[in-house]
């Protein structure tokens, strides 16, 4: 326990420079924050203030390098603000002692949303673009991804006893602007265009993910199938054309069915 303390007392250092002016200046407060050994605590009252200056450099360096691969529009689309988010995202939150693969991602997303509500001069639809970029980022095992504006043909036959869900890994999203050609980059970030909702699942087969641009009826078809149903109760409830609008979205990998 205490070597994570003093690791995160470490990179929190590095980055943070109200820390790192603690640490050097004032350590003996700043220590009593956290669970350490007299050893541990000798060691960090010992380190240089331009030598963690000079690492916190690098690692501010890697950390704003992993956010550009995983929201890469987002960042591109900040870059254009006198606010400084990404930096101060990098500053406020270190890595954490067992931060799995994409921790903090979420906090990012959050942090973009609330700056782009506090400051004029962040693009307003900065959130949209970062939430999306995560659902992408979640659902991909490899680089890239399609989209479709439409449930694609083909799909299976299913029968009406055919038990449907959305499973977890499925995410429906509503935005207040055109995402997907923000982040494919068809639209030019100048111009965030109309509101969509959008669907985002990973492929069954470890391929591309599966991003449909979907109406609010499929939408809403989706968010009711987090209740596992019958392909005929569906059926009974919209009709024949929402039954085949079910098995196409399972033919998209985006719901799962298994025979009753």
């Amino acid at each position: 326990m205490t070597i994570q303390d003093a690791h995160y007392v470490l990179v929190q250092a590095y980055l943070n420079r109200s820390v790192r002016w603690r640490l050097v200046h004032q350590p003996g407060p700043l220590l009593d924050e956290f669970v350490l050994d007299e050893d541990e605590r000798a060691m960090l009252c010992g380190l240089d203030g331009g030598s963690l200056a000079e690492f916190g450099r690098q690692l501010a360096a890697k950390r704003r390098e992993m956010l550009r691969r995983r929201f890469p529009r987002t960042v591109e689309l900040l870059s254009r603000s006198a606010t400084p988010v990404v930096d101060r995202f990098v500053e406020l939150r270190p890595p954490r002692p067992n931060d799995v693969e994409r921790a903090g991602d979420a906090e990012f997303v959050e942090f973009v949303a609330a700056t782009a509500r506090e400051f004029a001069d962040v693009p307003w639809y900065a959130g949209d673009v970062c939430r999306f970029e995560r659902a992408v980022g979640a659902a991909r095992g490899a680089a890239g991804w399609r989209v479709a504006t439409a449930v694609p043909p083909p799909r299976p036959r299913l029968e009406p006893s055919t038990v449907v869900w959305t499973p977890a890994s499925t995410v429906a999203q509503r935005h207040s602007c055109d995402v997907v050609g923000l982040v494919a980059g068809t639209r030019s970030l100048d111009d965030p265009g109309e509101p969509c909702r959008t669907v985002t699942a990973p492929s069954p087969r470890g391929g591309l993910p599966v991003v449909l641009k979907v109406g609010e009826a499929t939408a809403e078809l989706i968010d009711a199938a987090r209740e596992p149903r019958t392909i005929g109760a569906f059926a009974a409830g919209g009709g024949d054309a929402v039954g085949e609008t079910v098995a196409q979205l399972v033919g998209a990998a985006v719901l799962r069915a298994v025979a009753a």
